[in-house]
Formats: structure tokens, sequence, C-alpha cells
């Protein structure tokens, strides 16, 4: 085979598609190396069939991968235009109420607004947040961090956390788990097949402590 036919430009590979045509093209010279040289190649007399045997595997793992981003990353696989499609398929009749004249449903109570505030001043400003990614582990759906947020100044801009003591349920943990890591805010890293609700426990340098809740949830 002609490498010199299937010249790769990197600058020209721009979309999730076209990275597979590459991933195909090396497929193609790699195992067509593999086998010309098996073919070639006669002493000692395990190299020909380790070649092959390493161009056969070759192809059964590209499979295995094309598999994986058709259907696990398949939303990443979209091009620009039409991943900004699917995220906008999660937003169908989206309509920011704020910023918008049309008459809304209401009372006029202020019972939640002091609620709301009174939440920001019993957490000190502190709320419990996470992140996720798709789980590269066997039985697990999604990777999960889980710390802790500060809104404007409290606990956690002014050092005054010593600890914080997160429970997920017995099937992740056989105790409750004690982070210390202020560096990273405190941040505890899970995987898990399932959202789950996550308490935790904020102790203040102080002995005073804070009760943060979240659920933890991930749509795959």
């Amino acid at each position: 085979m002609d490498m010199n036919s299937h010249k790769i430009n990197p600058e020209k590979v721009t979309t999730p598609i076209q990275l597979l045509a590459v991933w195909f093209i090396a497929l193609l010279l790699l195992t067509s190396a593999f086998f010309t040289a098996a073919s070639q190649i006669h002493e000692p007399k395990w190299i020909s069939p380790l070649l092959v045997i390493s161009g056969i595997l070759l192809v059964f793992i590209f499979i295995v991968l094309i598999f994986l981003m058709q259907t696990k990353y398949r939303p990443e696989m979209l091009s620009g235009k039409e991943y900004l499609e699917f995220v906008d398929k999660k937003f169908h009749g989206f309509s920011p109420e704020n910023l918008t004249d049309n008459p809304i449903d209401k009372i006029d109570d202020s019972s939640l607004e002091t609620q709301r505030i009174s939440e920001y001043q019993n957490n000190s400003g502190l709320f419990l947040v996470h992140i996720w990614r798709p789980s590269k582990l066997k039985g697990q759906v999604a990777d999960i961090r889980i710390s802790v947020y500060q809104h404007g100044q409290g606990p956690l801009t002014m050092n005054q956390i010593d600890y914080i003591e997160y429970e997920l349920g017995r099937k992740f943990f056989k105790s409750p788990v004690i982070k210390r890591n202020e560096q990273d805010d405190y941040a505890l890293d899970v995987s898990a097949y399932a959202p789950m609700l996550c308490i935790a426990k904020v102790v203040l340098k102080d002995k005073k402590t804070l009760i943060l809740k979240r659920y933890i949830d991930f749509d795959c």
C-alpha cells in the first residue's frame, strides 16, 4: 500500500468523524504493514504468526473502540453544530422567565425568599457541588467529584474548616469519609452506577458544625 497516497494533514482534521477516518487509514496502514512483513519474514519462525495475530488484534481493538464511540460516547462524536443541536434538545422549550414579560403564575408570598436568605446564613454561604464524567470502570456509570463551594466570603475562603465528613451510604463506604484536603476544596472522588444522596458535615475549627445536602445526579 502506498503510504504517500494516504498522507494526513493534521490541520484538516477538525471533526470527530474525520478523526475516525484517520483511525481507519492508520488501521489499514498498520495491518497491511504487519501482514506484508509476516509474508516476507521467515526466520525466526515465531515472528510471522506473531505479526498476523497482532494485525488481527488491531482490527478487533478498532471495532471495540468504534462500538464504544457510536454508543456510549455518541454525543461526543457529533460535529460542533450537531452537538449544539443535541444540547438544545435538552433545553426544549427553554425561555428565561426572569427576562420575559410573559405572565407568570405567582403568589404574593415572601416566606420562601426569607427561607432562601436564611439558607445562606445558616450554611455560612457554603454549599455542596459536584461534577461528573462517564466512567471507564466496569459496572460504573459515572465518575463523580463532590466538593464544597463558597458563596461570597465564608468558612472556605477564610480557612475556617477543620474537616468535612461525607456520608453516601453503605454501598459506597463502611463508614463516613473524612476529607481534610483544603487545597482542592475538600473534594471526594467516587464512581457510581446510580444517583445518590450525599450528606456532609462540615466541622469548623471553632467546633461549630454545618450540615449540607445534595442529590448527586448524572444524565448519561
